[in-house]
């Protein structure tokens, strides 16, 4: 199985633009760049929240958490990333590495719309 993003825009007055990406597939070394550039547009575009639908996310490679983590770190990313409907492997990953605090994970999209104000 390949990998691909879709990508889902909402407009909150008084707190700007979120965006919402849901990630399909295996997230592998070959498909890195894929996610980086659109973690980068969102950065240029100066968009500091963002939200990832895990629905149809199978699996992720330690590389593909390191780009996640450094997102997490970006500048432009001052309000953080929040992740849906995850997976329990996924999730037992994230919580093994102590993540939680950098990718908040949130029951649905309407409550990690919310997590912001």
């Amino acid at each position: 199985m390949g990998f691909d993003i879709e990508v889902e825009k909402y407009q909150r007055q008084g707190i700007g633009e979120i965006v919402l990406l849901k990630l399909k597939g295996d997230l592998k070394q070959d498909y890195l760049p894929l996610l980086d550039n659109v973690f980068q547009n969102l950065s240029e575009q100066g968009i500091g929240r963002i939200i990832l639908d895990c629905t149809d996310f199978n699996s992720i490679t330690s590389s593909g958490l390191g780009l996640l983590i450094n997102m997490t770190q970006s500048p432009s990313i001052k309000q953080g990333i929040r992740l849906i409907h995850v997976q329990k492997k996924i999730k037992s990953l994230l919580d093994l590495l102590g993540l939680g605090d950098r990718l908040k994970i949130m029951e649905d999209k309407e409550k990690a719309l919310a997590s912001w104000g």
